[in-house]
């Protein structure tokens, strides 16, 4: 079989082009690092116990006895210490419960709202949204208004 020398050296450029690109791309990607702001650490003491540094994010929290809350702590979970990988995520607990959207609008690495549609009836029930680091949470019929802190729900002062 015989091949000629000007498809062989078509092929070794587009061969080297594509890794220079890949290489290229590679290299731009890894030098940026995500502005992600550190978690404050905060110390608890008792009695009993020396000092333990806790991370802000991971404080433990007995679980909730509505069903309903243990959700809404798994979504404000997800908001504030997962990386946004895509743009939205869709159904956040894939058809099991309320039908969660929630979306990086600003494609910055973190997630910045959230639609709750407990009963699954096209229409949003809560909304959530980061403000300045600061995770809110509206009711759409009553218009509380609850912000996320220390591993639980609070309503805001009016």
């Amino acid at each position: 079989m015989f091949i000629r020398y000007q498809t062989v050296r078509t092929i070794l450029i587009a061969m080297v082009a594509s890794g220079a690109t890949v290489g290229l791309v590679l290299c731009t990607t890894a030098d940026k690092k995500p502005a992600v702001p550190s978690a404050p650490v905060a110390v608890t003491t008792t009695p009993s116990q020396a000092p333990q540094p806790v991370s802000a994010g991971s404080t433990p929290t007995p679980a909730p006895s509505d069903p309903n809350e243990a959700r809404m702590l798994e979504v404000a979970r997800v908001m504030l210490e997962q990386r946004a990988t895509s743009d939205k995520i869709k159904d956040l607990f894939r058809g099991a419960g309320p039908k969660v959207n929630i979306y990086d609008d600003d494609k910055d690495g973190r997630w910045d709202r959230a639609k709750v549609d407990w009963n699954r009836d096209e229409v949003d029930d809560e909304k959530l949204n980061v403000k300045n680091g600061v995770l809110e949470r509206k009711d759409e019929k009553s218009g509380q208004i609850k912000v996320f802190g220390n591993g639980a729900w609070t309503v805001k002062a009016p």
